[in-house]
């Protein structure tokens, strides 16, 4: 019998990472490394995500919006640190 998974996609920017809380952040993030990189967490949001990928029943993904290859990158590296736990091939930039 084959496993039947409840999968939920989030977004990065403002529902696990404070995107709007950086001042000028949509004029900032196309020039400044390590942009995404370095932003806080919401700490609500990516506890509740860490809880739901504990349960073997869910499958959890992150769908973010990226402009460039850079970007991706910082938030790759901004979702290894604060979801080490999420495949990597469950992450999709686009």
């Amino acid at each position: 019998m084959r496993k039947t998974y409840k999968t939920i996609y989030v977004d990065m920017d403002d529902t696990i990472a404070d995107f709007n809380g950086v001042e000028n952040a949509v004029a900032r993030f196309r020039e400044e490394p390590d942009f995404f990189y370095n932003l806080k967490p919401l700490c609500e949001n990516l506890n509740a995500i860490k809880q739901v990928l504990e349960n073997p029943n869910f499958r959890v993904f992150i769908l973010t919006a990226s402009p460039s290859e850079r970007c991706d990158n910082d938030k790759r590296k901004w979702l290894a640190e604060y979801l080490p736990n999420l495949p990597k091939k469950n992450i999709i930039c686009c």
